[in-house]
């Protein structure tokens, strides 16, 4: 970024200093015959290929650009495509210089628009080859080469756009470049996306080639660009969702999403989960239809929530967060697969050493996971309700931090709220969602003074129950529910945040008072 304002401002300063630049600009509008354009064209190609004196070499990429824009002589200038493409295409790779990348791309660019399609399909070739860098696999500046790639295509979509737009593979391209993790590289081809007329634009009619370029990127030996591959397929998705056709899913889930998830972790990998909740909330009408794929997902997601090495948190966390997502995208019930799996890889304490944030943070997850994927018939949600009261809710209140405790809170109000209320017809069920009650909520939570936060969530978590066990008509007993409206009175009439006095007054009026 320096190299280049001092490049700019040599230039400034050359432009306002040199009496000859305003004598350059009236000779240039007087070539318009064969013989004058045939004698300085080759001139000027041989200025930019010596590659000596900025200045000269700026000069002659305008004069190229200058000449490009009178349409009555690009007839002529095209017998000129071979040298000058091919004398560009060489020097905008090899320059250092940020200024002349930029200068020659736009020649490139006005040229492009007439040049011989043997020099326009070179250009293209270029384009593809500086993004997926095949020759170095990879290698060093692999990130420059990317940017280049996104300056060229800019500049040739800017002023010769009909012309690249017959370029199915650049206009596929484009859709996934616009993705790419490195902002100058994607900044510049999303300018390139605006050009083409937006990503729906790009999609058309191409899906087949940007599949087969997501696939390409993914299976670099680079992995910002197997990320970016990754980010395309949320962004694919997202753009087309139950549009995208059986055959198209079953390859970016089947060949890279649930293919990656196992094995090395590496940086952006995580990028993973963030898709799969995009794929089963924008395609779910067709996932709704495959049970094979449906199970295939939640076995991903479930292997990855018992992976034992601490340092390897991070990615458990992601994919416990993931797997309450997708269970409510999916609608489907897991309970006999996944509450075992929290009971022996999350909640067991050996595992991890119980006093790391690290833990509190997978145990917060886990906690607000568990009242997301709670659902299910009343016979499966009864064998776990003594489990998720007792060893799952109360006993973590009782020895964890308060980021826990907000968490478990959170958990309650989807479990209260999914929860099968004919259960509490059960005479031990119900005396289990008392202790609940008065225990978690009324003895912990609502008398919680510390943590506001805490309090407030408790209230919601009473009021999601009371308001669905009214609507229900269930049984409570009268002297429980007095226990309840008084603690909630005192709270409406005694607290010191307005923001718990306005909840405590909502469950007055629409559970005590109607």
């Amino acid at each position: 970024e320096f190299s280049d304002k001092v490049e700019s401002y040599r230039l400034q300063l050359s432009e306002k200093q040199n009496p000859l630049n305003a004598a350059l600009t009236v000779c240039v509008n007087l070539l318009n015959d064969n013989d004058t354009i045939n004698a300085v064209i080759p001139e000027l190609i041989s200025i930019i290929k010596g590659g000596i004196g900025l200045n000269s070499i700026n000069s002659a990429c305008k004069i190229l650009i200058d000449l490009a824009k009178r349409k009555n002589l690009q007839r002529i200038l095209r017998a000129h495509s071979k040298k000058a493409m091919n004398s560009l295409l060489a020097q905008v790779v090899n320059t250092s210089s940020p200024h002349l990348k930029n200068m020659y791309s736009q020649v490139i660019a006005y040229w492009f628009g007439f040049a011989k399609k043997k020099y326009v399909e070179n250009t293209v070739a270029l384009i593809d080859k500086l993004y997926f860098n095949d020759e170095t696999n990879g290698g060093i500046n692999d990130d420059d080469k990317r940017i280049l790639s996104g300056i060229i295509t800019f500049n040739i979509a800017k002023y010769s756009l009909d012309r690249i737009s017959k370029y199915n593979q650049i206009i596929s391209l484009a859709f996934v470049a616009s993705n790419d993790i490195n902002e100058d590289c994607s900044s510049y081809w999303n300018k390139v996306i605006t050009e083409f007329g937006g990503k729906q634009m790009s999609l058309r009619s191409n899906l087949e080639i940007v599949i087969e370029l997501i696939i390409k990127a993914f299976n670099d030996t680079i992995y910002k660009k197997k990320e970016t591959a990754i980010i395309s397929i949320k962004d694919l998705c997202e753009l087309y969702g139950d549009n995208l056709d059986s055959k198209s899913l079953n390859i970016l889930l089947n060949e890279i999403v649930l293919k990656s998830l196992p094995g090395k972790i590496w940086e952006g990998k995580i990028k993973l989960f963030e898709t799969l909740i995009s794929i089963t909330k924008y395609c779910k009408s067709y996932l709704s239809k495959d049970d094979e794929l449906k199970n295939d997902i939640i076995k991903s997601l479930l292997n990855e929530v018992k992976r034992k090495n601490k340092q390897q948190i991070e990615f458990k966390i992601a994919a416990i967060n993931c797997l309450a997502d997708v269970v409510i995208n999916l609608d489907v019930c897991i309970m006999d697969e996944a509450i075992p799996t929290f009971r022996q890889y999350v909640f067991d304490e050996n595992i991890f050493n119980n006093n790391d944030n690290k833990y509190f943070e997978l145990l917060s997850c886990s906690m607000k996971s568990i009242g997301n994927i709670w659902n299910g018939d009343k016979m499966v949600q009864n064998k776990y309700l003594s489990w998720i009261i007792n060893d799952c809710y109360i006993d973590h209140l009782n020895k964890t931090n308060w980021m826990v405790q907000l968490s478990i809170y959170k958990s309650m109000q989807p479990f209260f709220d999914k929860f099968d209320l004919n259960i509490l017809m059960d005479k031990e069920s119900l005396l289990l969602m008392y202790k609940l009650i008065e225990t978690a909520i009324m003895e912990i939570g609502l008398n919680n003074l510390k943590f506001t936060a805490i309090r407030y969530e408790s209230l919601i978590a009473l009021y999601t129950l009371l308001t669905r066990m009214k609507t229900n008509k269930t049984e409570i007993d009268k002297d429980f529910m007095n226990r309840i409206k008084s603690k909630i009175d005192e709270m409406a009439s005694n607290d010191n945040k307005p923001i718990v006095v306005q909840q405590a007054i909502k469950i007055q009026k629409e559970i005590f008072l109607q």
